[in-house]
C-alpha cells in the first residue's frame, strides 16, 4: 500500500468543493464525490511555519519550536529552520525502510538525508535537495522560491503588476508539475508528499480574480490527475492544508489601539523623521563620545545601557506578529505585582475588541502550548483576529484605527481541508479533524506503529462494499 500526500498551502474545504462542482474539473469532483472529506482545524497562529511543522510532526509549537513565520532580532527578521529535536513524517517512513519522496516541505533547510529524496520548499535561504546530485538529474527550478521578481509588494490599484505575478507563480507550478510527476514515475514509492504553495502565493495577492483561481484549479485538477493515475486499488491519497482563506473587509490598527489606551509609547512622526536624517546620527554618534569620555551614561529610552546592561523600556508591552491573523503581546516587566495589574488591565481593554468582533480570541502562551520551547519563546499573550479583520500593527495610521479595504483580499482563516480518497478504503470523518491527526493517520496507513507523545489520533477506515465501487477513470 502507497499513501500519496498532497499538500496545498491555504485551501480550504468551501474552496475546493466549490470547485469541485464544475464538471469541467472531473478528477477534482470525483476525489470530492468518491472520498471523504472534512475542515482541518489548525495551529495558532494558523500560518506556514507552525502549522506544515506541526502536521509533519504531529506535536504542537511548544515541543517542535516553530512559533511563526519568523522572528526579529536587532531590527532584522530571521527565518527559522525545521528544528532537529523531534523526528517528521518522512523520518518515520526512512526509519522504517519506506521509500519516500518528500518536495516542497517548508522551512526545510538543508534538506534532510532520507530513504529516497527529499526537495525543500518555500522559506528556506536556498533551494536544498537530497542526493546531493538531484538537480543533475531532474528540472527543480521551480522549486526555488528566492526568484527575487517574485517579491513583490502591490498598492490596491496595482493590477497590471498583480497579474504579471499571477501569470510567474502559474508558471513555475506548472514546472513543478511536471518535476513531481517524472519522479514519481521514476520508481515505486511507498510514500510520495508534496507541498505547494499555489493557492497561498495567489490568494494573497489576487482573491478576487475568478479568472486567475479558474486556471490555478485547472492546473491543480490536472495534477491530482497524474497522481491519481499512478495510484493501485490498495493506495490512498491525502489531500491536505495547513490553513483555509477568507475576505478581509476591514483592517484594525491595534499598535495605535495601544497607543491610544499607554501600552505603547512612541515618538512622533516628525522625530521618527529626524531621527532617521544623517545630521541627527552623526550629532548622536559625537554625544556618546563625549558622555563616554566624561565617562557618563549612554543611557536613553529604550537603548540598552552600555556600562550596566539594563533595558530601560518605555511602552508597557511589545507588539509582534507576521501576518494579519494574530498579534503577540509581551509584558516589559518582571515585578509580579506590576505585571499581574498590567494583565489584568490589559484583558479588560481587549476584551472590549472581542466584544466588537475585531479580535476572536485572546490566549495565554503559557496554557496554549506545552514543550520546552515555551520558556524560551518571547511574548505572553496571542490575540486571534475577528473574521474578516486584519490586526495590522503599523506605527503611523494618520488619526485612524480602522481602514476598509476598497476591494476584497484574502487573508488566513483557522480552518483547512483534509480529503481522503482510496478505491479500497472508506475514512470515518468527524466535522472537524486536527491537524495533528494527520501524522498518526499516515503512520496507521503504512503500518507503522505511532510512537507515544503524538497530540492527534488516527482516523478510522474501512474497506469499501461492493456496491460503493469507485471509477477508475480519470481525465489528464
Amino acid at each position: 500500500m502507497a499513501v500519496y500526500i498532497i499538500g496545498l498551502d491555504g485551501a480550504s474545504l468551501e474552496m475546493i468543493r466549490e470547485a469541485a462542482a464544475n464538471p469541467s474539473l472531473q478528477n477534482l469532483s470525483k476525489l470530492v464525490n468518491y472520498g471523504s472529506s472534512t475542515a482541518l482545524e489548525s495551529v495558532l497562529p494558523y500560518v506556514t511555519g507552525p502549522a506544515w511543522t506541526s502536521l509533519f510532526s504531529g506535536v504542537n509549537p511548544g515541543r517542535h519550536g516553530i512559533f511563526d513565520l519568523y522572528f526579529e532580532k536587532d531590527g532584522n527578521k530571521i527565518i527559522p529552520t525545521l528544528p532537529t529535536g523531534v523526528p517528521y513524517l518522512w523520518d518515520y517512513l526512512s526509519w522504517a525502510g519506506k521509500r519516500v519522496l518528500v518536495m516542497g516541505a517548508p522551512f526545510a533547510y538543508p534538506a534532510p538525508r532520507v530513504n529516497g529524496i527529499f526537495v525543500s520548499g518555500r522559506f528556506v535561504p536556498e533551494l536544498s535537495f537530497y542526493p546531493r546530485d538531484l538537480n543533475s538529474k531532474y528540472d527543480l527550478s521551480g522549486f526555488n522560491y528566492n526568484i527575487p521578481g517574485r517579491k513583490v509588494k502591490f498598492s490596491y490599484n496595482d493590477s497590471s503588476e498583480r497579474s504579471r505575478y499571477a501569470q510567474n507563480v502559474l508558471e513555475d507550478f506548472e514546472r513543478r508539475i511536471e518535476t513531481s510527476i517524472e519522479i514519481s514515475k521514476a520508481e515505486s514509492w511507498d510514500a510520495v508528499a508534496v507541498v505547494d504553495s499555489l493557492p497561498d502565493q495567489l490568494l494573497h495577492i489576487v482573491y478576487n480574480r475568478k479568472p486567475v483561481l479558474n486556471k490555478m484549479f485547472i492546473l491543480i485538477d490536472r495534477w491530482l490527475g497524474e497522481f491519481m493515475q499512478l495510484m493501485k486499488k490498495e493506495d490512498t491519497l491525502a489531500i491536505v492544508s495547513d490553513h483555509g482563506f477568507q475576505d478581509i473587509f476591514r483592517a484594525f490598527y491595534a499598535r495605535e489601539w495601544l497607543r491610544q489606551r499607554g501600552y505603547v509609547k512612541e515618538d512622533s512622526f516628525f522625530k521618527q523623521r529626524i531621527m532617521k536624517t544623517i545630521a541627527y546620527r552623526r550629532s548622536k554618534f559625537f554625544i556618546d563620545k563625549i558622555r563616554d569620555w566624561l565617562g557618563l551614561s549612554r543611557e536613553r529610552p529604550g537603548n540598552t545601557v552600555a556600562k550596566t546592561k539594563v533595558k530601560s523600556r518605555r511602552s508597557a508591552v511589545d507588539v509582534m506578529g507576521t501576518t494579519g491573523d494574530h498579534l503577540w503581546i509581551k509584558f516589559n516587566t518582571v515585578d509580579g505585582k506590576n505585571l499581574i495589574k498590567l494583565h489584568n488591565d490589559l484583558f479588560n481593554h481587549l476584551k472590549e475588541l472581542k466584544e466588537s468582533n475585531y479580535i476572536k480570541e485572546i490566549y495565554s502562551v503559557n496554557e496554549l502550548y506545552k514543550g520546552d520551547y515555551v520558556r524560551n519563546f518571547d511574548a505572553d499573550i496571542l490575540i486571534e483576529a475577528g473574521d474578516g479583520v486584519s490586526l495590522n500593527r503599523k506605527k503611523i495610521t494618520y488619526g485612524s484605527i480602522e481602514h476598509t479595504h476598497p476591494k476584497k483580499i484574502g487573508g488566513h482563516k483557522r480552518e483547512g481541508l483534509i480529503l481522503l480518497y482510496s478505491e479500497y478504503l472508506k475514512f470515518s470523518l468527524s466535522n472537524k479533524q486536527s491537524i495533528y491527526d494527520v501524522l498518526p493517520t499516515i503512520l496507521h496507513l503504512m503500518r507503522i506503529p505511532a510512537p507515544d507523545g503524538l497530540e492527534g489520533k488516527r482516523i478510522d477506515f474501512q474497506s469499501r462494499d461492493t456496491d460503493d465501487k469507485v471509477p477508475r477513470d480519470t481525465v489528464q
